[in-house]
């Protein structure tokens, strides 16, 4: 958790409310500092006065710069896990490049990515600060109609978000998020879905339903038993841990019960078990209420139908929080922001004709997806391809340069193969160079490649040739064991089992990325062949299967998973 002292221009309200711990930050951005016009954004600000009247402890920030979004953000990491619902209202310019989209602040400098990246917001950061709220979670952003042209590598506006389960996502213009404001977000107990169904220039994405509102009316309180609870202190960070966090973002029936056959004396067995029977009593036991629901029981889905359905959620970019044939919270959500972006009503059930509809726009969209992984597939073999044809493979700086851009490359082990030979090759330096006892261990610890050699390198010389350098490949390195810890116990709450694990491998051995042997475990070459798939398909590259991961590698084969 982020954390740090009190930001500045915080307008704490002090009305009598009606979600008293309901938080909110409303940033409006207008007069950035180049000099091009930009419509105001004050209307957004003064909604947040409806905010703070309906009690929600509210944060206004006018042209801000990145000092103090950063620590307003920082606050409001401070305090949103316990919060009932947050709300995070962003009116300015944005931009997007790769998988991330930045908010501007007014002191941000575009002349290209890096300076967007080290000088903006990311909204991925504002997502997973949501992504630890029990109630209402909403990132809600007004885009200006006209904006200057964004730097090299960017595009001008909101790109595509990778959204936390449970985040809802609103994109509109500055003016229609001042209303949106004023005349729903600050009204308590007023549906979110309804108002946004007339509203076809505001497209929302991520968890939706039909009665989601930001804050709550008394009556409508939902019952002790609904939100998922708060986990078990942890000591420190664990396999155990890092599960947990991952079954409680899912918060389904198969993730509670793959962290009980895992860990059957764990810190949350208690938590785990009270959850499990509050959902398998919500989904399975209790008969539809509503004329919706009962059409779709009419349509008699098996396990099976309804694995196909999330999937093709999935496929489509609706984040439905597991593949198990049940549809709780996740898929319902799922399904309502489906029918938004459809101009349908936003009922979380289904009918016939929409099932249909759903089935074909996930098959033409899964073509689509083959179509473009194939192609970046061909167009990352050819410029390393033409890389490697060009590299000066005499100097060891260019190939370690060549490794880092391509580390699963086709041409991978060849380079290192040659870095190697070159450092086997070097004579000694005189006059202040390596010693021979120095250039031999750096060679044993370059081959091995990991955190521990490189520390014992530095242990030995700690004035070495070679210690910046191995200073460097340690954070590198940490860096990434980090990422693979999160991403492994991602992958672990997916619950794989030997039959997948197998078609995995097979389908990777198919698309081109050699697995190794075809057993069903997951070695290094098949974490390399993993990232190369990822690479190629356009998704985060960390080596371990994910929801996503899964359904894109083998979306014909998936009926075991999450079983």
């Amino acid at each position: 958790m982020i954390r740090s002292t009190l930001a500045a221009l915080t307008l704490a309200a002090l009305a009598a409310p009606v979600s008293a711990e309901s938080l909110a930050l409303v940033v409006g951005n207008a007069r950035y500092g180049d000099g091009s016009p930009e419509r105001d954004t004050a209307e957004v600000r003064r909604a947040a006065d409806a905010l703070r009247e309906a009690g929600a402890t509210t944060t206004v920030l006018a042209n801000a710069d990145r000092e103090a979004l950063i620590g307003a953000l920082r606050d409001l990491a401070e305090t949103a896990e316990t919060a009932d619902g947050v709300l995070v209202a962003l009116a300015g310019r944005f931009v997007s490049g790769g998988a991330e989209t930045w908010f501007l602040p007014v002191d941000a400098s575009t002349g290209g990515i890096v300076e967007v990246a080290t000088g903006a917001v990311p909204l991925s950061l504002v997502t997973s600060i949501l992504s630890e709220v029990e109630g209402p979670a909403i990132l809600a952003i007004g885009v200006p109609d006209e904006a200057p042209e964004a730097g090299k590598g960017l595009t001008a506006g909101a790109g595509r978000l990778d959204i936390p389960g449970g985040v809802t996502v609103i994109r509109t213009g500055v003016e229609a998020l001042a209303e949106l404001i004023d005349d729903t977000l600050s009204q308590p107990g007023a549906a979110i879905g309804p108002r946004l169904a007339d509203a076809p220039e505001t497209q929302v994405q991520g968890y939706l339903t039909t009665e989601l509102s930001f804050l709550a009316s008394a009556e409508d309180q939902p019952p002790a038993t609904t939100p998922a609870p708060a986990p078990a202190p942890q000591t420190a960070e664990s396999a155990e841990a890092r599960f947990w966090n991952v079954v409680r973002e899912r918060d389904s029936a198969v993730a509670y019960t793959l962290y009980l056959e895992r860990y059957p004396d764990g810190a949350n067995v208690a938590t785990a078990r009270e959850r499990l029977e509050a959902l398998r009593a919500r989904t399975e036991d209790a008969a539809p209420a509503t004329p919706q629901a009962s059409a779709e029981q009419a349509l008699d889905l098996d396990q099976a139908a309804r694995q196909q359905v999330q999937r093709n959620l999935v496929i489509l970019g609706y984040d439905t929080r597991g593949i198990d044939g049940i549809f709780g919270p996740g898929t319902r959500g799922a399904i309502g922001a489906w029918q938004q972006t459809n101009n349908l009503p936003v009922t979380n059930y289904l009918t016939a004709a929409q099932l249909e509809t759903l089935t074909s726009q996930a098959e033409i969209r899964e073509a689509e997806l083959e179509r473009e992984r194939q192609a970046r597939q061909a167009q990352l073999a050819e410029e390393e391809q033409a890389g490697w044809r060009a590299l000066d493979k005499t100097d060891a700086e260019a190939l370690r340069g060549f490794l880092k851009k391509y580390p699963d490359g086709a041409f991978g082990d060849r380079a290192r193969e040659r870095l190697a030979s070159l450092g086997a090759d070097a004579t000694v330096a005189e006059d202040g160079g390596a010693s021979e006892r120095e250039r031999q261990l750096w060679i044993a610890v370059r081959q091995e490649d990991s955190v521990q050699g490189y520390r014992n390198y530095v242990k030995a010389f700690p004035d070495g040739l070679y210690v910046a350098e191995a200073n460097a490949r340690i954070d590198e390195l940490s860096r990434a064991t980090a990422g693979d810890a999160e991403a492994e116990a991602v992958e672990q709450a997916l619950g794989l089992n030997p039959i997948t694990r197998r078609a995995v491998e097979m389908r990777l051995s198919q698309l081109g990325h050699d697995p190794g042997t075809v057993d069903g475990s997951f070695d290094d070459q098949t974490r390399r062949a993993l990232r190369q798939f990822q690479q190629a398909a356009g998704l985060p590259v960390t080596g371990y299967v994910n929801q996503t991961t899964a359904v894109r590698l083998l979306a014909d084969a998936l009926s075991d998973i999450l079983r």
